[in-house]
């Protein structure tokens, strides 16, 4: 069956991804209290793209689940794309500028291209994705893609066992928090497991969870407000949660806040299951290529920006800073979707290999 109010889901997700991301680069100093409450809001969307992935796994997959086809599919579409995109840059900082992804140098020049010394850090910036912002999310998602066949059991037990694992998992999440810099794929893994999974139960349970929340998308959304307050007075930094797995720390209540958020827009979107939305429509279905391309653009930008002695902040001076923010992500979105229009343009259907599109 198709869903309207899911494809609208995923259009508010990639612009939600891409506005966390150009927090930062627009030039915003989140220093006030209402600054960081507006920022929690914004930041940790991959947590939406993670709950959708998985309600997706479940209502279009799970039926008739094919371990090799649903792989190849994820390769074409995920994978590939990944390595077109990633990997030239990748070859570029290591054997031209000799930069390793944690910060190292690399020893290039007189031990041939592929010297021992390069191949290390070129699997790792392709393992951690660490070459560009967002990345990470590519091999995060691939392990779990993998690691589809026991998502498939886990649905196949009884609700109260599907219940516990999620409750649990999600428990040991908030004490785990998202790896620092999300360098480590294994952490990432459990800490958004959970997420995905809840996303494959709001699937399955559907009917049943729209008619406990529905109309209480009032009570959701003030949850979801009071958690990032409650983040931004007595939390140390704002935004996503980072650490290493085994340091003792706060839950972290972004997590929390991005499930409800989940909630919340599964039910509210709900309401406009027969009103198309074409603009949300089409930030979804290019939401993998804008995810694609987005870090590009931003990376482009400032780079154009460095060698003219300037940053994307420092070159908008009109303004107050949020507004700075939102004209950043409007302009990053809209080049992201236009790239993607004109690559699909001229590759036509090969354009799925390079954009995922």
């Amino acid at each position: 069956m198709y869903l309207q109010s899911l494809k609208q889901f995923r259009g508010i997700a990639i612009v939600l991804i891409v506005a966390g991301h150009c927090l930062s680069v627009s030039g915003w100093t989140v220093d006030t209290v209402a600054d960081k409450w507006v920022a929690n809001l914004v930041v940790g969307g991959t947590a939406l793209f993670v709950f959708i992935s998985g309600y997706l796994f479940h209502h279009v997959h799970a039926a008739s689940f094919d371990y090799r086809s649903f792989l190849t599919n994820k390769c074409k579409r995920v994978l590939v794309p990944y390595l077109v995109l990633s990997v030239p840059l990748v070859l570029y900082r290591v054997l031209i500028e000799g930069a390793a992804p944690r910060g190292g140098t690399v020893r290039t020049g007189e031990q041939g291209l592929f010297a021992a010394s390069s191949l290390e850090p070129v699997a790792s910036y392709v393992w951690t994705g660490k070459i560009l912002t967002g990345y990470w999310y590519i091999p995060f998602i691939c392990v779990v893609f993998v690691l589809s066949p026991l998502v498939i059991r886990f649905l196949g037990l009884s609700a109260p066992f599907r219940i516990m694992i999620v409750t649990v998992s999600l428990l040991f999440s908030l004490a785990l928090q998202r790896p620092v810099a999300n360098g480590d794929v294994w952490q990432s893994v459990a800490y958004f497991m959970p997420v995905f999974l809840l996303g494959t139960l709001s699937s399955l349970h559907r009917p049943e969870i729209l008619a406990r929340l529905k109309g209480r998308e009032a009570h959701l959304g003030l949850s979801i407000g009071v958690l990032a307050l409650v983040q931004a007075y007595a939390y140390p930094t704002f935004g996503n949660l980072q650490k290493p797995a085994f340091q003792a720390a706060l839950p972290d209540v972004l997590l929390v806040q991005k499930v409800l958020l989940c909630l919340f827009f599964m039910v509210l979107l709900d309401r406009f299951e027969d009103r198309p939305n074409r603009t949300l429509e089409t930030l979804a279905s290019a939401s993998f290529p804008i995810f694609f391309l987005h870090p590009w653009v931003i990376w482009g930008a400032e780079a154009s920006l460095a060698y003219l002695g300037g940053s994307v902040g420092t070159s908008m001076m009109y303004g107050p800073e949020p507004l700075r923010w939102l004209i950043t992500t409007s302009i990053v979105v809209l080049t992201s979707l236009g790239l993607a229009l004109v690559v699909r343009q001229i590759l036509k259907e090969r354009s799925g290999w390079v954009i995922g599109w």
